[in-house]
This record gives structure tokens, C-alpha cells and sequence, in this order.
């Protein structure tokens, strides 16, 4: 296929992906202002669900498109995104000015300009307070579906570089991803599956063998290309067993790509990497001496998915180098329990999130086999759901016109569940590592997940959050009712505190067991939400109004605080607890 062939396919998948998006999600207005999210997702290691949260795009966004701000904010993300028509037309220096110029306000203008959009308030409101607490790095990303910008583009980047960085200090950086780099980039998501039984050829004879008795391993080398050709021919099947599914261009992936495709460095790459451990059945090979050849049956990748993608990436565009070499481990050892323990303490390279380690665990596979009887596709794993359907029609036959409502992962559930069973609004909010975190390591992962946990449970405390935010996105868009609107630069930051309050005030933990009582509990819930919300809203917004006046007070960091949930508590008081029959 030619690289203009390429690109057609690209841009008539992108179209249709940018459909899609619009259609799933009505909050991003058409595909054009879907563009935004779809980029973010490529980019950086996020969710849609986090994609979608981060998108302040409309009148008065001040030229940016996206703000994210991670819970743990090492790096904070901004985006301003140009579809073009013509491929061949450059990033204009207009563009760049405005996108540019939205930082610039982001950094010193007046945090409470009415005429700015409430959701690019809010996360004006995010991006500063985490700025000024964590001393974070900000990335800026100029996304196009055209050329590099001109000269004169270039030089307004590299005057707004010089003017908000520090000769000892660079917090700011800019990149333009073009069409070029876009097409990189998607290209290795096209990959099939198919079953493996694997014949590799090591770099050359000689490796070493352990032997245990109960376990037998080979270390060795293998050239960067065979590992990429393994990818190639085998696709994300041979990640079946692995924490996470592959997870775009972060940061590591794009140092491993780069180190891999720089002729002055490649040779290094062994040694800079921690290379790749594969599980499998059986393995078979003839003495050190006589064969470099390795047969694996049953092969599966438990830790290098990053590196095998970014090596891969580079051999697709041509510029992986010949002398790249691989650090290889692999196991033979069928058993369940040792593959998962072997994928769990073998994850350590690309900033693995807790969440990931958990994903297999046999607990998380009962409530997906759960949810999915009651209609529902509950992702334990980063990616998956992107992988085994990328056919809208197939999300569609499977699980109804109105499947993104249908897709549950496994961080959402954990924040709803600790928010709505624990009342942990704050830890739900900012501190999610703890949720997926076992109890013996300082975490909530047994309290959140405990034996009482069902489906019933995760879907009624999911769903009642999403309810808060949609009426929240709804209050802030549309200033309706003006009653709520007003509180409006507070209420992006409660949706889980207001979630805890509709539990403490009507769930009734010891009466309310079964999975008919909860379910039927959740649909009264739902009968009394519209109330129930406007009567918390109203009374934590007065009080609000006066915190708001204290010097040096910002919402982002107050509900941050355990004292925001102690202080709202007491505001909003207790209800009589529905009672449910069964």
C-alpha cells in the first residue's frame, strides 16, 4: 500500500471515528470538536472517560480545547487541535497565537472572567491550583490534520518558550503533531490477532539456561527487528496475559521509539531497556552450541508490551536500527497462579498504574462474567475494550444503540463504589491509587471489592454518579435551573461528594443486602434524584459563598480536604433511610 493510499484510509478512519465520538457523546458537539478527545487519547495514557472530562472546547475557551489534569499531577496536559481539509495546508501562525495566548491567561488572567465557558473555568481553577501545589511539567500539544507550522509559527513557540521558561528551569514544552506523525501513529493499532506458537531466532548461540526443577527459563538476546516481525505476525493476541493493553504514544514509548530509531544510540539500547519477559508452556531448543532457534507454544508477553509496540512503530516507519538488541526472559510454566504473580512483579517499566496489577485478579474476572449477564462490559483492563471492539456495529449488536452508557471500567467503578459503600469522597476523588492498593500495602482494595461486592452494586453506584455529573455538565451549559447555576465554579469538583451525601442521608448498609433490594433501592434513588440534588447544591453552595470570600481559598484544593467532607456532612445532615422489601 502507498504511503497517499495510507493516508486516505487514515483520514476516511478518523472521519469515521470522529462520527462516532460525536454521536456516543452529544457533549462534544460534532465531530470536529470530537477531534480534541481523539487526539488526547493518543497521545497520552488516559481513558475516554478522562478524555471527555478534560474537554473545555466552546465560546470563550480561550483557544484551547483540553486541559488535563491527572489525579497525581506530575505533568499537566494542553491541547488546541486543527482539523483541516487540505493535508498539505501548515499549522497557521494564527492558531498558534491563540492557542498560545489561552496559556498565557491560563497563567495570569482573571480566574473569574464570566465571559470564559464554565467548563474551561473549572479547569482553569485545576490546572492553577495544581501548578502552584505539585510543581508539575506542562506539556502543550498544536494537533493537525495538516503540515508543520511555517517559520513564523515556529518562532512564536520559541518566544513563548523563552518567556515562560527559566534558563534553570523548562517546565513548558510545545510539540506540533502533524498528519505525518498522526498516521504514525495509528497505523499500529491496525494490527490482527491470531494463535501463537512462536519459533524465535536468538541474536546468536549461546544463552544462559535455570533449571529450578519446578521451573526452567532461557535469558538471551534477540535483534529489535524480530521482535517487531513478532508483532507483526501475531498482533495483540500475545498480550492476552499482560496487566494492560497496549497504551499509545506516553512519554517512555515515544523514548524507547526514538532511542531505537537514532543510529548514535541503538547499539545502547540493550542496556537502557529492561527488555521483555514472555511466559509459555513449552519451550524447546537444542543444545547452546547447535541452534539460536527458541520454540515457545502457548507464548505470552507479561511485561515489555511498551517496548515491543515502540519497536514495532519503528520498524514500520523504516528507521529502526540493525543493531538494536533485546534483553529476553522467558518462562516455561503453564500454571495460572504463577503467570499472574510473574505478571504482577515483572511490571515495574512503563509507570504501571495499580489498577493495572489487579485487573486479572480472579475477583475482577467474577464481576466482569457478572456484569456482562446484565448487559454490561466491564473493562478490567486498560485498552481492552478498544481491542476486542473497534466495530461500532459490533458494540451496537452486542449492547444496544446506547452502548457507551454499557462500558463500566474498573477505576470507575472503584471511585463510585468508595464514594457511595465507604463514604470516601475525598480518596474517590484524588487519591485512586488506594482504591486497587491490597489492605496489607495501605489500600482500600479489599474494603472496595469486598465479598458483599455484585454487579447490582457497581452498576446502581456507577450509574447514580454518572447521573450527578450529567445534571452538573447539563446546570453549567445551560444555566438551568438559575437557582443551581449560580454555584456554578464549585460544582465541577463534588460530584463524588455529593454522591457520598444521597448514600449517608438514604442507603441503609444492613437492610439493604441483596441485589433486588439494592437494585430496587437505586430505582427509588432515581424517582427522588432531582430533589434530592438541588436540596444538597443549594445548601453547600451558600455555605461556599462565604468560604469563597477567605483569603487564599480555592475549590479545586478545599475538596481536596478531608475537612470539605466533614464540614459538608454537617451542613447537609442525615434523611430517614429508604426502606426496601424484597
Amino acid at each position: 500500500m502507498s504511503s497517499s493510499t495510507h493516508l486516505e484510509f487514515f483520514l476516511n478512519k478518523l472521519s469515521d471515528d470522529l462520527d462516532t465520538l460525536a454521536s456516543d457523546y452529544p457533549e462534544l458537539e460534532s465531530p470536529a470538536k470530537a477531534f480534541g478527545p481523539w487526539s488526547l487519547m493518543l497521545l497520552e495514557d488516559i481513558p475516554l472517560e478522562d478524555a471527555i472530562n478534560s474537554f473545555v472546547d466552546g465560546g470563550g475557551d480561550k483557544g484551547i480545547d483540553l486541559i488535563y489534569v491527572p489525579d497525581n499531577p506530575g505533568t499537566l496536559t494542553i491541547l488546541q487541535t486543527k482539523k483541516y481539509q487540505n493535508t498539505e495546508k501548515n499549522l497557521s501562525k494564527n492558531d498558534i497565537v491563540l492557542g498560545l495566548n489561552g496559556i498565557r491567561w491560563l497563567l495570569h488572567g482573571n480566574i473569574d472572567d464570566k465571559t470564559v465557558n464554565p467548563a474551561f473555568r473549572a479547569k482553569a481553577n485545576e490546572f492553577r491550583a495544581a501548578l502552584t501545589t505539585s510543581f508539575p511539567t506542562v506539556e502543550v500539544y498544536f494537533i493537525t490534520t495538516g503540515q508543520q507550522p511555517a517559520d513564523n509559527g515556529i518562532a512564536e513557540i520559541e518566544l513563548f518558550l523563552e518567556e515562560v521558561n527559566s534558563p534553570s528551569e523548562k517546565v513548558f514544552s510545545v510539540s506540533v503533531i502533524d498528519v505525518n506523525e498522526l498516521l504514525s501513529r495509528f497505523r499500529k493499532s491496525l494490527q490482527d490477532t491470531s494463535p501463537n506458537e512462536i519459533t524465535l531466532e536468538l541474536s546468536k548461540p549461546g544463552h544462559f539456561e535455570h533449571d529450578t526443577g519446578d521451573l526452567r527459563a532461557i535469558v538471551g538476546s534477540v535483534s529489535g527487528k524480530t521482535v517487531a516481525e513478532l508483532f507483526e505476525k501475531f498482533g495483540n493476541a500475545i498480550f492476552e496475559a499482560n496487566v494492560r493493553n497496549f497504551l499509545g504514544n506516553v512519554r517512555i514509548n515515544r523514548q524507547i521509539e526514538e532511542t531505537a530509531k537514532n543510529p548514535e544510540q541503538a547499539f545502547r539500547f540493550w542496556f537502557y531497556n529492561n527488555g521483555i519477559s514472555m511466559i509459555c508452556s513449552q519451550l524447546s531448543f537444542r543444545s547452546q552450541t547447535d541452534t539460536s532457534k527458541v520454540r515457545l507454544e502457548n507464548a505470552q508477553i507479561v511485561n515489555g508490551c511498551q517496548t515491543v509496540h515502540s519497536l514495532w512503530h519503528a520498524f514500520k516507519s523504516g528507521e529502526l536500527q540493525n543493531d538494536v538488541e533485546v534483553l529476553i526472559r522467558i518462562v516455561e510454566e503453564s500454571d495460572s497462579e504463577f503467570v499472574r504473580l510473574a505478571t504482577r512483579y515483572n511490571n515495574n517499566q512503563n509507570a504501571v498504574q495499580q489498577a493495572d496489577l489487579v485487573g486479572r485478579d480472579p475477583h475482577q474476572i467474577r464481576l466482569q462474567g457478572e456484569l456482562e449477564r446484565d448487559g454490561y462490559y466491564y473493562e478490567t483492563r486498560r485498552g481492552d475494550w478498544k481491542q476486542y471492539y473497534s466495530d461500532r456495529d459490533e458494540k451496537i449488536s452486542k449492547f444496544g444503540d446506547n452502548y457507551t452508557l454499557k462500558v463500566i471500567t474498573l477505576k470507575e467503578a472503584s471511585k463510585a463504589c468508595a464514594a457511595f459503600y465507604l463514604l470516601q469522597p475525598v480518596i474517590a476523588k484524588n487519591k485512586t491509587v488506594a482504591l486497587t492498593t491490597p489492605i496489607e500495602e495501605g489500600g482500600l482494595y479489599e474494603d472496595v471489592f469486598g465479598a458483599t461486592i455484585s454487579s447490582a452494586r457497581i452498576i446502581g453506584a456507577v450509574n447514580l454518579l454518572r447521573k450527578i455529573t450529567a445534571k452538573r455538565k447539563d446546570i453549567l451549559k445551560t444555566g438551568r435551573p438559575p437557582s443551581l447555576s449560580i454555584y456554578e465554579d464549585w460544582l465541577p469538583h463534588a460530584d463524588f461528594h455529593i454522591l457520598a451525601l444521597i448514600s449517608r442521608q438514604y442507603f441503609d448498609p444492613v437492610n439493604i443486602d441483596t441485589n433486588s433490594e439494592i437494585e430496587a433501592f437505586f430505582f427509588e434513588i432515581g424517582n427522588r434524584f432531582d430533589y434530592q440534588f438541588s436540596r444538597i447544591v443549594k445548601r453547600i453552595g451558600q455555605y461556599l459563598l462565604a468560604r469563597k470570600k477567605e483569603p487564599g481559598y480555592s475549590h479545586p484544593r478545599y475538596f481536596k480536604t478531608e475537612q470539605s467532607w466533614h464540614e459538608i456532612q454537617s451542613i447537609i445532615g442525615r434523611r430517614s433511610p429508604i426502606k426496601i422489601t424484597d
